[in-house]
């Protein structure tokens, strides 16, 4: 995918690992971002923190973020590892978007993305909210409402 799209062009991927084959993975993950050189233009996102630790003892420039949703057990609804991550972005998952958190996150110099369907799709409404990065399950239906708000 990476030899396909433009290399500043953010990728958002998500690593599908809970404890077993974690450090496999992680180091899989890493290898490729590093091997396209896609440190400033790929995002790496996980539910499991500590994933995300290993990740960054892998390589601390490739890009962090952490996951959570208010549907998941402690300790991964309550973002109690968040401090101690110091992930580059936070990404609540689909219906899990807080704008006191989101306040919180940009106030510590994080980005925040988001799940456009938290929003209706309304596209003035995430440029109101200053969402830096909006995740769609409509690549079309985005494109559609961008060129609806031509300021965006």
């Amino acid at each position: 995918m990476f030899e396909f799209l433009p290399a500043d062009f953010l990728i958002n991927v998500e690593m599908k690992v809970i404890m077993k084959g974690k450090r496999l993975i992680t180091h899989q993950v890493a290898d490729v971002i590093r091997r396209h050189a896609r440190w400033n233009s790929t995002l790496v996102a996980n539910f499991n923190p500590i994933s995300l630790w290993e990740l960054k003892t892998i390589d601390p420039r490739i890009t962090r973020g952490y996951i959570w949703s208010r549907r998941h057990p402690f300790p991964i609804r309550s973002r109690i590892f968040s401090s101690l991550l110091r992930a580059d972005w936070y990404d609540p998952a689909n219906d899990s978007y807080n704008p006191r958190l989101h306040r919180r996150f940009h106030s510590g110099g994080a980005r925040v993305l988001a799940w456009d369907l938290d929003f209706d799709r309304d596209m003035q409404q995430m440029a109101a909210l200053r969402l830096d990065s909006v995740v769609a399950d409509s690549f079309q239906e985005m494109l559609k409402r961008k060129e609806e708000v031509p300021e965006i």
